[in-house]
């Protein structure tokens, strides 16, 4: 997609491990707070509905002014209330939301 540099993380040592061995990108164990301020162009969640609620401070302040915001990873009956989505896509029963 053109991005000049991407990272990820997960708060899931394995996760980050098994991350590690499919893409050659930077990646750390812990959560969004390690990142710095207004630096994402585009912030990608694939997570359950509540710990996206817990989160969606520091998602929003590690996304800067207009970024993307892409959330996945709970059913349509259980989507997260704090985010609004410009775009709603749906697939057997799951959501991702688009903002």
């Amino acid at each position: 997609m053109g991005a000049d540099c991407v990272i990820g993380c997960d708060i899931d040592s394995d996760a980050v491990r098994t991350a590690r061995e499919r893409v050659d990108l930077p990646m750390f164990v812990g959560s969004a707070d390690g990142v710095r301020t207004a630096w994402a162009d585009v912030i990608v969640a694939n997570i359950d509905a509540a710990t996206l609620g817990r989160i969606a401070p520091e998602l929003e302040r590690a996304r800067k002014p207009g970024a993307t915001l892409i959330l996945s990873g709970f059913p349509e009956d259980n989507a997260p209330k704090c985010f609004a989505a410009s775009t709603t896509l749906r697939q057997d029963g799951w959501l991702c939301m688009v903002d």
